[in-house]
């Protein structure tokens, strides 16, 4: 009987070591979404400051234009 009890002890044991493994893997890829998700954004923020500046370029106005047309007034 209590050879029984030491044996479902150990199972008991293994699944509470294998639950432990299963969430720190989640927890590490959670975390590894988070990384990904922060550098994602740094990228779009950077992406659209590139668009605004080229906007903002694309409408300065011509240093060789008489009357201020823009520089991409085609």
């Amino acid at each position: 009987m209590i050879e029984g009890e030491r044996e479902h002890n150990v199972r008991q044991d293994q699944q509470i070591k294998m639950i432990f493994q299963k969430i720190a893997e989640i927890e590490q890829k959670e975390q590894d979404k988070a990384e990904r998700q922060g550098f994602l954004e740094v990228q779009i923020l950077h992406l659209r400051h590139q668009v605004d500046r080229s906007i903002e370029l694309e409408y300065l106005e011509n240093p060789y234009s008489l009357d201020g047309d823009p520089r991409c007034n085609w």
